[in-house]
């Protein structure tokens, strides 16, 4: 959901606070030559299967090909996304700016400060942020902020293409700074997995987390959602074990 430059729109110093170089994420999904000077020269870029990573010492963005062409079909969004977490922020339950409207869903947890659910005119997305800053034991920075997120829900894809009625949450877009970050995937109307009993899905569950198990933690019912009308299990957050104690999926 980022998209443009926003010198000039927003106050610089609130951008600093939230953690957020405009430029550097908008002119990255741009692909505008070297904009960045001497930050350029020490970014790194990898592609992996439809999952582009662009990262320095203290920053990433990691972006779908879906991202990157729906930010330059939505020009304006982040302002209006920054704008209504602003407002929603001050203790609203909802904003909406533009043609965007914001919601949120839930506060902070063990490894997130805020849920949003995000509408754009026919796209509705999940957005996860979360802020290193704030005091929380289990928060760890490089699993749970939105880079080790995106890599890890892009990594156990593949080893659930065998089982039936079971996918990864569609995750399009993550933005890593060295204190916050926000997740974005599509948004799912479901019910959490943590709060059915129903004998045959936690049997089927057990199945993922049997293939799951070697190279990921963590693989509870709660980071997990049930679509009644698909009949469907989606997975939405994953933490990687570190490789020094498992392979790493292929």
């Amino acid at each position: 959901m980022f998209n443009v430059p926003l010198a000039g729109i927003l106050p610089e110093e609130w951008g600093r606070k939230m953690g957020l170089n405009f430029r550097w994420i908008g002119h990255l999904v741009r692909r505008k030559r070297n904009p960045f000077g001497k930050e350029g020269r020490a970014l790194t870029r990898t592609e992996n299967a439809g999952l582009s990573i662009i990262k320095n010492r203290k920053k990433s963005l990691a972006f779908t090909p879906y991202a990157k062409r729906w930010v330059r079909e939505h020009p304006g969004v982040i302002k209006a996304f920054l704008e209504a977490r602003r407002i929603v922020s001050r203790g609203m339950s909802s904003a909406t700016v533009g043609t965007l409207r914001l919601e949120k869903v839930h506060g902070r947890g063990i490894h997130h400060s805020a849920l949003f659910k995000a509408r754009v005119d026919s796209h509705t997305f999940f957005v996860k942020e979360a802020d290193a800053n704030e005091e929380n034991i289990f928060f760890n920075p490089e699993l749970d902020h939105a880079e080790g997120q995106i890599i890890a829900l892009h990594s156990a894809r593949p080893l659930l293409e065998k089982l039936d009625r079971v996918r990864i949450a569609n995750y399009h877009l993550g933005w890593t700074s060295s204190n916050r970050s926000f997740l974005v995937t599509d948004f799912y109307e479901g019910i959490p997995m943590d709060i059915l009993e129903n004998p045959h899905l936690r049997s089927r569950y057990q199945r993922i987390h049997d293939v799951l198990s070697p190279y990921f933690r963590d693989i509870e019912p709660r980071n997990s959602i049930y679509l009644p009308k698909e009949d469907t299990i989606v997975i939405f957050d994953l933490e990687p074990i570190p490789s020094s104690k498992s392979s790493k999926p292929n």
